[in-house]
């Protein structure tokens, strides 16, 4: 008899071997193509059919051979990229769908990928960005559209960069930024446009670099947190604006630092913390410093030897009772001490 293809083509169930069989008959294709069932063998019995792949972009069952066998359908570039199988390959099966490569996750933007496929509408300066960008990258692409602020930034910058791209205008005021900055950078480029204060802020930094550019504009309050910060460093630029507050708890820290500063304000209530380096033994060596022993009374390392140096009014024995090791030799030295020991 004669089928209705019409009221067929909205059932459920259908198999492929009705298209298969009937491939020139009337369906509903606009009807199929939101069909839950819907596979790859359908879309290969009829490939000539106006499927609307508009709605089979978002289908569960998507494949790549679905876009191989309809490469000219009218497919969703956004619908085809939330895809879980979503590959670089799609982009490559459909040359013809205007890709928006600027927002492709990151992770099919590689150096393989660009070398695949280098006459892509790639964007430079998004890959300036990306967390794998390597020299060889730039090698394959000189002459792209790189964003420079973006390289300066970029956590893999290297100066090797600059020296390929030498003749674009690097900003060395961001490339001074760079914790991971060298001295040989610098030396490398020695009339740029270098930013002194930011380079004092790089681990890196050594005595060297100081005399190497004294006449720099060197920050040296943020020097003063330098890891490898020494005496020698402060007693080879006494005039620098020294942060005496990062001094307090610097692992470098001894008492030729208070010979430096007798004036500056230090922080005894951090010194006498077990946190901080300081020792008290620093105080035999410095009777007549003006050190705060209100705090120092604090300090766990207080001895006998140490306390006998001022009198005993200038001391805190209330502090002194709770973390002292007050000793019996303590208590027949000093019997009119009102020691607090019930804390």
């Amino acid at each position: 008899g004669d089928w209705d293809f019409d009221y067929l083509s909205y059932l459920s169930n259908l198999d492929e071997r009705w298209f298969q069989y009937f491939p020139d008959k009337p369906w509903r294709i606009d009807v199929l193509s939101r069909q839950r069932d819907i596979n790859l063998e359908w879309l290969k019995a009829m490939p000539s059919a106006k499927w609307n792949c508009n709605v089979l972009s978002c289908h569960k069952s998507l494949t790549l051979e679905w876009l191989k066998l309809l490469p000219h359908g009218n497919w969703n570039m956004h619908r085809l990229r939330a895809q879980s199988n979503f590959g670089i390959e799609w982009i490559a099966a459909l040359p013809s769908l205007q890709w928006d490569l600027s927002d492709l996750p990151s992770k099919y933007v590689t150096y393989q990928n660009l070398i695949k496929y280098p006459d892509w509408d790639w964007n430079f300066n998004e890959i300036s960005s990306h967390y794998q960008l390597e020299l060889s990258w730039l090698q394959a692409f000189p002459k792209a559209d790189w964003d420079l602020g973006a390289l300066s930034r970029n956590y893999n910058f290297d100066i090797s960069w600059v020296h390929l791209l030498s003749d674009f205008p690097w900003d060395f005021r961001e490339i001074s930024k760079i914790r991971k900055l060298e001295l040989s950078w610098i030396q490398a480029f020695p009339n740029a446009n270098w930013d002194f204060r930011e380079i004092s802020k790089t681990p890196n930094l050594q005595l060297s670099w100081l005399l190497e550019y004294r006449d720099a504009n060197w920050d040296f309050s943020e020097i003063s947190k330098n890891p490898s910060l020494d005496i020698q460093w402060i007693y080879r630029f006494p005039q620098g604006n020294w942060n005496v507050d990062v001094f307090n708890t610097h692992h470098n820290l001894n008492y030729h630092w208070f010979e430096m500063f007798p004036a500056k304000k230090w922080n005894f209530r951090i010194l006498a913390t077990e946190e901080s380096p300081f020792r008290m033994e620093w105080i035999l060596k410095l009777p007549y410093y003006n050190w705060d022993l209100y705090y120092l009374s604090r300090s766990r390392d207080l001895t006998l030897e140490i306390f006998r140096i001022y009198k005993p009014q200038y001391w805190n024995t209330r502090d002194m009772s709770l973390y002292a090791q007050i000793s019996e030799e303590w208590l027949r030295e000093y019997p009119n001490i009102l020691w607090d020991f019930k804390n």
